[in-house]
């Protein structure tokens, strides 16, 4: 799996945001599964708090991605971590666009012809998050054929 390790030496001298972004080292298996990609990202998120964005996102790029569903595991992950702080919304979306080419693009799928890539992830996840708190409700949930109901005017 994955796991941070901590340049002891380092550690209680000085705050994670002052220190070298090396502090941090991600030891990856040659065989990454999907959870330690979405372990390794929420680790690295959960000490966001304490490092500098730069940092963040250099610890976040070295996460070695290798299959299309390790990469929609990190969106996963970190736009999880985003949208439960809604008060760092501004942070996560440099945090995101700073990302974005840091992942490496996989062939198409289906009858869409565009390469799938980290932004490509982030959109369809942001849409479907959208897409689901908008949708209508009734007493016992949502439906499917519900339609919007606009005052008189």
């Amino acid at each position: 799996g994955i796991q941070l390790l901590e340049d002891s030496a380092m550690m209680g001298q000085c705050w994670p945001a002052d220190c070298d972004v090396l502090e941090m080292q991600l030891i990856l298996q040659e065989e990454l599964q999907d959870s330690d990609v979405t372990q390794g990202a929420s680790m690295i998120l959960e000490r966001a708090t304490r490092t500098d964005i730069e940092a963040t996102v250099e610890q976040l790029a070295s996460i070695k991605v290798q299959e299309w569903s390790q990469l929609k595991a990190l969106v996963s992950a970190i736009l999880a971590k985003a949208f439960s702080q809604p008060d760092d919304a501004q942070r996560y979306a440099t945090l995101l666009k700073s990302l974005q080419a840091r992942y490496p693009s996989f062939p198409p799928e289906g009858a869409n012809p565009k390469p799938r890539t980290f932004k490509s992830e982030l959109l369809n996840r942001i849409q479907d998050e959208y897409g689901r708190s908008f949708q209508p409700t009734t007493d016992t949930g949502p439906t499917a054929d519900a339609q919007p109901q606009w005052p008189d005017a």
